[in-house]
């Protein structure tokens, strides 16, 4: 004998099955801008205003299929080194971005060796951002982030914070934040999202059937 009744158990996955609801899903391109700026010290990142604002890139579904526009204005939290942050970003009504993982960043912590157009580098061992050059020598700063969505659904989704700093060096940055300095830039973000699979209607029926099935079989053993 089975510990539990196959027949019980049948029915109670019929039962969730048959419960769960149709949810919406989450997919498409997230992409913000700031009307503020981010700070990065050794251990911190601040954002002020705490805003984001979606740009005319953003391409989201969400809640049911409603399509996440331009100018809609979200909330963000700092990160202060504690993962995860949950409701990293929203967007009203219901919209929330927890983040999981931040990083990685560069094991190469040279940034005075960098060339335009090649090569990151990251401040100290384990600082999830990178610094970099571009090919007309500009320094830009790039945050890998991930985590999961929410809107009566799950997803996950994943990108870049990015930011270009003018007038500064790899350097020069790495050299303040190492003394215990901040550095201070606006910043953008483009972000996609993926929806969780979910058991489609056909398979749903297909799997209860088959337990179905194996619950009368165990009765008819039983029975012999």
């Amino acid at each position: 004998m089975w510990p539990f009744s196959m027949t019980a158990a049948c029915a109670a996955t019929l039962a969730v099955l048959a419960a769960a609801p149709a949810q919406a899903t989450i997919t498409g391109v997230l992409d913000v801008g700031s009307g503020g700026t981010a700070t990065v010290t050794a251990s911190t990142i601040t954002f002020t205003p705490a805003t984001v604002i979606t740009t005319a890139a953003t391409t989201l579904t969400y809640d049911g299929g409603t399509a996440l526009g331009a100018g809609v204005t979200g909330a963000i939290k700092p990160l202060a080194g504690t993962l995860p942050v949950t409701s990293f970003m929203a967007f009203p009504p219901s919209l929330v971005f927890n983040l999981t993982a931040v990083g990685p960043g560069d094991t190469n912590t040279n940034c005075a060796g960098l060339v335009a157009g090649g090569g990151t580098c990251s401040v100290a061992a384990g600082s999830p951002f990178m610094l970099g050059l571009t090919a007309n020598n500009s320094t830009f700063a790039s945050l890998a982030v991930s985590g999961t969505d929410s809107d009566g659904s799950s997803g996950t989704w994943s990108g870049l914070f990015t930011a270009q700093l003018a007038g500064e060096t790899p350097a020069q940055i790495q050299a303040a934040i190492l003394g215990g300095g901040s550095i201070s830039s606006s910043f953008s973000g483009t972000f996609r999202a993926v929806a969780a699979p979910v058991p489609e209607p056909t398979t749903a029926l297909l799997v209860g059937a088959a337990l179905l099935g194996a619950g009368a079989f165990a009765r008819r053993r039983r029975s012999q």
